[in-house]
């Protein structure tokens, strides 16, 4: 089957989402499939050394992404973009079917073009019209909205990271069951036998971007509750990128909610029981 996987976040970077598609385009080239990856490439990217080394192929968008799309002209833009894009690579590669990764604008320009193909869209979260980022001003935030809803209620299949999120997806309206919860895999040679375990102290370690959206608070409140009753366990958070150092392929964190997290911690005198930790990645 050949397979159109749709993705405006994509490597460099290195988030969950990132991993998550190039290691589904890779299983299912694995699987006989031809995968077909469309996805904007940022403009100091040398595509030709990120993208060696995969089996499935890259169709980059021609647009320069490296600086965000925020107004609601540059969104219609870049609908437009890939829309003719869809038309384009179609022609040649004869998708049979669309894998869009977020409903928008992934799913939702997926759905304007390929009127008799199916499409299935991944929600990876914050990306339900409840979750939609503030940032934006009540027109492209309403427009943003509506086009979400629209996606998600016309597409074949909606494939969920989390219970949570089909909880969200059903409160936006969408089908209980067209909402099928997959969560992310693990590779299982990353974790190490019991025999090749080191000695470590106890501890709980969460690694994601620093952003309220990944629930970092929480975790820290319900660890103030625990930390007493368990005087061994410390907490290490892991992901943050330091100030000043972001570039190309990294993500800028929420500093403000970081002096949070860091104040929440003082307050409660848990500076020795929690550790922040920069972004780690691979054998990291």
């Amino acid at each position: 089957m050949n397979i159109c996987m749709i993705s405006h976040s994509f490597f460099p970077r290195l988030k969950g989402v990132e991993l998550a598609v190039h290691h589904l385009s890779e299983h299912l080239q694995q699987l006989g499939h031809k995968v077909y990856v469309i996805t904007p490439v940022q403009a100091c990217v040398d595509i030709t050394s990120v993208f060696a080394d995969i089996s499935y192929k890259i169709l980059p968008l021609d647009i320069n992404i490296a600086q965000p799309v925020n107004t609601e002209n540059e969104h219609l833009y870049y609908e437009n973009i890939l829309i003719k894009n869809l038309a384009k690579q179609h022609k040649d590669k004869k998708f049979e079917l669309i894998h869009a990764h977020f409903p928008y604008p992934s799913g939702y320009c997926a759905l304007k073009w390929a009127s008799n193909l199916p499409v299935v869209i991944t929600c990876h979260g914050g990306y339900v019209p409840q979750s939609i980022d503030s940032k934006y001003n009540n027109s492209t935030y309403n427009m943003i909205a509506q086009k979400t809803i629209s996606a998600l209620q016309q597409a074949q299949a909606i494939t969920s990271v989390g219970s949570h999120l089909k909880d969200e997806l059903i409160a936006a309206d969408c089908r209980p069951d067209m909402i099928h919860v997959i969560p992310n895999g693990v590779y299982l040679t990353y974790i190490p036998s019991s025999q090749e375990k080191k000695s470590l102290e106890n501890y709980i370690l969460a690694m994601g971007r620093f952003d309220k959206i990944k629930g970092f608070d929480l975790l820290l409140r319900a660890f103030g509750q625990i930390a007493g009753k368990h005087p061994d366990i410390k907490l290490i958070i892991a992901g943050y990128t330091p100030k000043g150092k972001a570039g190309c392929g990294q993500f800028i964190n929420n500093h403000k909610y970081k002096y949070e997290l860091l104040d929440f911690v003082l307050k409660h005198g848990l500076s020795r029981r929690v550790l922040f930790m920069p972004y780690k990645s691979g054998d990291d």
